[in-house]
């Protein structure tokens, strides 16, 4: 191994990297992941990856280098928490569609008015021995297929 700043093969390799906290207290420095992310229905955050930070020490020049010890733990978590982060955000934009949707429904449903809902019911005498609610969602059904075709 090669000092990366003057050549020196001097390398003091894999030295702990410490914080005195206090008078008492020591702690060794790592690198951690532990973005908080929304959580979203079913999506939540992976779970948080510390990984000890040590260093290689130039024995000529006084280089630092800093390294990981497990890269591929911190890098799968890393991937893990851009997935979440892509999933979360496709959940907002599917819950901001939706709730466009209901506005273009309820808008269309005061343009054709309570009118056109009731002939709608009508067309179908089985249409009449369902709830209130579960007419309403057919004719949102109905309507939405109306509009995408439109």
């Amino acid at each position: 191994m090669q000092c990366a700043k003057c050549g020196s093969e001097k390398i003091m390799e894999g030295l702990s990297v410490s914080d005195r906290m206090s008078s008492t207290a020591v702690g060794n420095l790592s690198i951690e992941l532990n973005e908080h992310l929304k959580s979203i229905g079913i999506f939540a955050a992976p779970p948080n990856i510390r990984v000890p930070l040590h260093a290689n020490v130039c024995g000529n020049c006084g280089y630092v280098e800093l390294l990981i010890s497990d890269l591929e733990g911190l890098w799968e978590v890393y991937c893990r928490f851009r997935e979440a982060e892509e999933l979360a955000k496709n959940a907002e934009e599917l819950a901001k569609r939706v709730a466009e949707d209901e506005e273009e429904f309820a808008k269309r449903i005061a343009e054709e008015g309570e009118e056109e809902f009731v002939k709608w019911v009508a067309k179908d005498p089985a249409r009449s021995y369902l709830s209130r609610k579960e007419q309403l969602s057919l004719y949102r059904k109905s309507l939405s297929e109306r509009l995408i075709n439109e």
